[in-house]
């Protein structure tokens, strides 16, 4: 079942969302320690009108647990919804904005380990699209790194096209996006 998260499910959220960001999660965090950085992503969930809160995040139950999540925002709105993040790191220089302002952008996304393997990903994503199309886009855009190939190719199998190759926080990313 795909689900609005919830609070409660910040503690399995912060390192699925770990894992879909990499090293990019402590840019956001300000902090170097795993540990650290999963607080204030679960710090971030709790904000309101911020990327990472939980309003921004569905998560794909199965059994009573988290199996995977999804970050997804109108792409217009992403300079907005880092305002909170950008006030409790003490930024005014706003990030680098990876997502077009035309449509509807899949931020991260990641499956818990002990559930890959069943499309929970896939699932995940199709779900967006529903999203997106209710809210009106017409787009969906996402960045996927420029070095995982097979990641890429699994995007491009469920739609995506390559647009453009970007550099965020000096490292290749794909932007790739399909219509809605």
């Amino acid at each position: 079942m795909i689900r609005q998260a919830r609070h409660e499910d910040t503690k399995a959220l912060a390192p699925l969302l770990y894992l879909a960001m990499g090293e990019i999660a402590h840019g956001l965090a300000g902090e170097s320690s795993y540990e650290k950085t999963l607080a204030v992503l679960a710090r971030y969930m709790g904000m309101s009108a911020c990327r990472l809160s939980t309003e921004n995040i569905w998560v794909y139950e199965e059994g009573g647990e988290v199996a995977g999540a999804m970050v997804l925002y109108a792409g217009a709105e992403a300079c907005a919804l880092d305002v909170p993040i950008l006030h409790f790191l003490g930024r005014e220089v706003p990030f680098e904005q990876e997502c077009p302002p035309n449509g509807w952008y899949l931020d991260a996304i990641a499956t818990a380990e002990a559930f890959r393997g069943r499309g929970i990903a896939k699932g995940l994503i199709e779900e967006g699209k529903v999203l997106g199309r209710a809210r009106g886009h017409d787009k969906f855009w996402l960045v996927a790194d420029a070095k995982q190939l097979a990641l890429a190719a699994f995007y491009s199998a469920l739609g995506f096209s390559v647009y453009e190759e970007r550099s965020l926080l000096e490292h290749p990313y794909l932007l790739m996006g399909c219509d809605l």
